[in-house]
């Protein structure tokens, strides 16, 4: 029987168990939010999760309720500094308390160069980005300081690791940069408390809004530079999350991880 330091090896297997958690999901009425909320709930969580269309958070809220999953949409944008507050007390209110906040809200619309970005653009894609996770992190923190417990996953990009030539939105990858380095701040100033924070850079992923920002052509050429020949899928991407949102990742804080199919390797 093989030993370490003296004891017997403790075998066990990885198990998405979060039954009796409370999630908060941020950007959670499509794409790899919805694939979060949805992989949260069949890994017996409650979920509370936010987004800006309230038509497609109420669709999926009911259809996810007929499946007797536990989930509650709040419409909300998440970079209203007043309309977050509200809502996190709302969901406190109702929960009790919260374990995990996931930071995915976020996205972009125009490839263009920083030559051709109005100001206007750039404000307004870096708030979506960067400061949508400064105001549900500020908002989390008493909650998991008090709790002496928690675990904060933000999700960037592979923009903010590695620039291509192909077109893309430079708010958006300087965004994505800034998120990286507020979640190592974020495990800094947290990690007394018992609470980890990660972030999360996937590769490109297919999802609704991939199709409505990237041509076919550039989906094509980006799934050729991987090594698996393919996009990643929302489901895998959303696994990852729930990697880092486990007891099994207790030790992991202040890491940016790239799930890119050998895309990206450092």
């Amino acid at each position: 029987m093989i030993e370490f330091l003296g004891k017997k090896p403790i075998l066990g297997i990885t198990k998405f168990n979060f039954i009796g958690k409370k999630i908060v999901v941020t950007g959670g009425t499509r794409g790899i939010g919805e694939g979060i909320v949805t992989a949260f709930l069949q890994a017996g969580a409650e979920v509370f999760f936010l987004g800006l269309n309230t038509s497609r958070g109420e669709i999926l809220e009911s259809r996810l309720r007929s499946d007797n999953l536990k989930v509650s949409f709040f419409q909300c944008d998440v970079t209203n500094e007043d309309q977050v507050m509200e809502v996190f007390k709302k969901i406190v209110n109702q929960a009790g308390c919260v374990d995990i906040l996931i930071n995915n809200a976020g996205g972009w619309e125009n490839q263009q160069s920083v030559l051709n970005t109005s100001l206007k653009e750039w404000e307004n894609i870096i708030s979506r980005n960067l400061r949508s996770v400064f105001l549900c992190s500020k908002q989390i923190i008493p909650i998991f300081q008090s709790q002496r417990s928690g675990r904060i996953v933000n999700i960037s990009s592979i923009g903010s690791l590695t620039i291509e030539k192909s077109a893309s939105s430079p708010p958006y990858i300087a965004a994505k940069a800034g998120v990286n380095a507020l979640g190592r701040v974020l495990a800094a100033e947290l990690a007394e408390y018992n609470v980890t924070v990660n972030t999360l850079a996937p590769s490109t992923t297919e999802t609704e809004r991939l199709v409505e920002v990237r041509s076919k052509e550039q989906r094509e050429h980006m799934a050729e530079r991987t090594f698996f020949g393919r996009l990643s899928k929302v489901e895998e991407i959303a696994n990852w999350v729930l990697f880092l949102s486990a007891p099994e990742s207790s030790y992991l804080t202040g890491q940016t991880i790239s799930v890119n199919g050998g895309r990206l390797m450092i």
